[in-house]
């Protein structure tokens, strides 16, 4: 059974890590708020706009953060 582990902050961000590997993000970016996310242990950066996002990432136990405003986050675990 997959359980969900929740991450969230007001900037800057910085590094969210998981007990167990996550399959699915949900992620919430304020309006706003520059939000940049990366899945590789910080060598690229995905920027996402406000809103809500939804979306798989493969097997994640660390992601890394940039934010200047509040942003909350959903993992799934696989």
């Amino acid at each position: 059974m997959a359980a969900n582990t929740h991450a969230n902050g007001a900037a800057p961000g910085g590094l969210v890590t998981f007990d167990k590997p996550v399959g699915h993000l949900n992620v919430y970016v304020d309006t706003g708020v520059t939000f940049a996310i990366s899945l590789d242990k910080g060598a690229s950066f995905l920027t996402l706009p406000a809103g809500f996002h939804s979306f798989k990432v493969g097997s994640v136990k660390e992601l890394h953060i940039e934010a200047d405003g509040v942003w909350e986050l959903v993992g799934v675990q696989n």
